[in-house]
């Protein structure tokens, strides 16, 4: 027990640090919809595919190995199959790469070095984004940092245990994701440069080591090999050149998008660049080099950006592009050791400390106030948007989108699965095979990812002339309309539920049945004939009340036709058949009868939607 007090007192600062990293990568961490990449995260690591369809459907659809979907789908398999569960693995990837960040500023340059670099980790919120994203980029960035430390040892010391643990390193973050073979290149860099200088009695025990972890690693990697060739062809078509400021605005994004504290890292970065200017010259041997930190930790960190900056640029100017700010996150824990070796070499201690509240205090009043990261909306709202067309989607018209393997994710999933037509074209092409070929069936057209309603006048003369927009949902990048031929809607009436009377909606969107007591829509004309309603709704609270649900009673024209009790776990909808014998206006009654208060609990009934639909024959 003392041993634990001891190390716990020892490293109090490191876990606070830690606290801070698992509060900003834990909290609110499933608050965005999962977006058009994580998408592809989640249909790909469905545990509900056979290892041949995960093989195939991995390699079709991504540009990196197998790893990183494997290990998200077995945790989905344990877990439950969720985004929470894979932007939970992001998470843990993301407070492990603070850690791994720390042991490596500790080892290059001192304790106090490795404590603000992982601070500095902590609330960065370029790193903090994708601790929250269900993609491999925070997996690479752990795996990049610990294979600096794994680099560092073997330097250290050329062995064989540190060869093979330095290969498993490098193999790691080729698993991770291609963007981090530049890295692992420059490593080698490095090696090579350590071979030369290596006294002569040791050159062959270090190429003897170095080449065991070379093995090691292309052991380790060789599964990605067919995938490596074919992202060799690969054309993205949506990568381009950057312009003038393109790498001013990566690196900008890189520190955080935060005008402020880039200017204090820039400051910072030139301060470590003239401290290594100021050095004396020392002989080029291994040990003399070892044992200046600061001329060592600077050529870890030199090779760290050297080639993982320049071999992007030689490519995307010479082939495809891979100029992107999230294709450079490897670089981010180099360019924060910089900056915490920096701060560590000022003298004065409360500089240091000033120093780093002030980057610690901006960075968080960035991410909870200005950002208002937590709470604002800015991925798009794939998961949103599905779920509102679900719900007003009870007569179960065809869906159709641009997106339709992706939305397909959410549609066919659970109760009520849904099938969604993947038209991979603008909403304009679409309306013209519509008018090259008539349908007359309703349809809802989802949207999303940068695509705006935005038809020509022809087009949009088309539909209006045609179709009844009968719903229109917008959310954040993403908009769905339910389009009803005008030659049907004399065959469905959707209810509104603002005109029932007594009003009791809930803040206008549904009707909220609180007491006992019957609720009249406005009068309807119906043609004779057989018609079909169709009620959506949900009882409330959960758990339900003396093991009993918001039972509600419908009666078309004061002749009961159904009562049923509510679910309480889902908004489902359920359908009663009834007559019309001659043409009148009837009106839909709907009755609460079985209210109950306890304490503070109530049990209520929730009306989403009431439809007629014609029943054709």
């Amino acid at each position: 027990m003392k041993k634990i007090i001891f190390l716990l007192k020892e490293n109090k600062w490191l876990l606070l640090i830690l606290l801070l990293a698992s509060f900003l990568r834990l909290y609110q961490l499933d608050f965005q919809s999962v977006w058009l990449d994580e998408v592809h995260t989640m249909i790909e690591s469905n545990p509900e595919l056979t290892f041949a369809e995960f093989d195939y459907i991995v390699f079709f659809r991504e540009g990196m190995g197998h790893f990183y979907f494997l290990t998200v789908r077995i945790l989905q398999e344990i877990f439950g199959i969720s985004s929470y569960v894979v932007r939970l693995f992001s998470a843990i990837m993301g407070i492990a790469a603070v850690y791994s960040i720390y042991t490596l500023g500790k080892s290059l340059f001192s304790k106090n070095a490795g404590l603000i670099a992982a601070i500095l980790l902590s609330v960065n919120s370029f790193i903090i984004f994708y601790s929250q994203e269900a993609r491999p980029y925070m997996l690479l960035v752990f795996a990049v940092v610990l294979s600096f430390n794994l680099l560092v040892k073997f330097i250290r010391e050329p062995n064989i245990k540190n060869a093979i643990w330095y290969g498993f390193g490098t193999g790691l973050v080729v698993n991770s994701h291609f963007v981090g073979l530049s890295t692992i290149f420059s490593q080698y860099v490095l090696l090579l440069f350590f071979f030369i200088i290596v006294e002569k009695k040791q050159k062959l025990d270090f190429f003897k080591f170095g080449f065991i972890s070379f093995v090691v690693a292309l052991l380790l990697s060789w599964n990605t090999k067919e995938i490596f060739l074919k992202m060799t062809g690969y054309k993205s078509g949506w990568l381009t050149l950057p312009g003038k400021d393109g790498f001013t605005l990566i690196f900008y994004d890189l520190f955080g998008s935060t005008e402020m504290l880039t200017f204090i890292f820039s400051t910072l970065i030139i301060y470590f660049l003239v401290k290594i200017f100021n050095e004396k010259e020392i002989e080029y041997k291994t040990h003399s080099i070892i044992e200046n930190k600061l001329i060592f930790s600077s050529l870890i960190l030199f090779s760290w950006f050297f080639l993982p900056i320049l071999l992007p640029i030689i490519k995307s100017y010479t082939s495809e592009s891979m100029i992107f700010n999230r294709y450079f996150i490897c670089l981010v824990p180099a360019l924060l050791l910089v900056i915490a070796i920096g701060i560590d070499s000022i003298k004065t201690k409360v500089v240091k400390i000033a120093i780093v509240v002030v980057i610690v205090s901006f960075a968080l009043t960035d991410i909870f106030f200005i950002k208002d990261y937590y709470h604002r909306i800015n991925k798009t709202q794939f998961r949103e948007i599905s779920e509102k067309v679900k719900e007003k989607n009870i007569l179960r018209s065809k869906i159709v989108s641009s997106w339709g393997w992706h939305f397909d994710y959410f549609f066919n999933r659970g109760e009520g699965k849904m099938k969604v037509i993947d038209k991979p074209m603008p909403f304009q092409d679409y309306v013209k095979e519509l008018m090259a070929n008539p349908e007359s069936e309703p349809f809802w057209y989802i949207a999303a990812h940068f695509q705006p309603y935005n038809i020509t006048p022809d087009v949009e003369k088309f539909l209006t002339e045609h179709y009844n927009v009968v719903e229109n949902i917008e959310v954040f990048d993403a908009w769905a309309r339910y389009y009803v031929p005008k030659a049907d809607m004399q065959d469905m009436v959707v209810l509104d539920i603002n005109k029932f009377e007594p009003i009791k909606s809930d803040n206008s969107v549904n009707l909220l049945l609180f007491s006992n007591s019957t609720t009249k829509s406005e009068p309807i004309a119906l043609d004779p004939g057989d018609y079909r309603l169709a009620i959506k709704a949900k009882s409330l609270p959960d758990p339900p009340l003396e093991g009993q649900n918001a039972n509600i009673s419908i009666a078309v024209a004061g002749k009961e036709i159904g009562a049923y009790f509510l679910n309480e776990k889902e908004e489902k909808t359920n359908y009663f058949n009834f007559s019309i014998n001659t043409k009148k206006e009837v009106t839909i009654d709907l009755t609460f009868g079985n209210d109950l208060v306890i304490g503070q609990a109530d049990r209520n009934a929730l009306i989403y939607s009431v439809i007629i639909e014609k029943v054709k024959k």
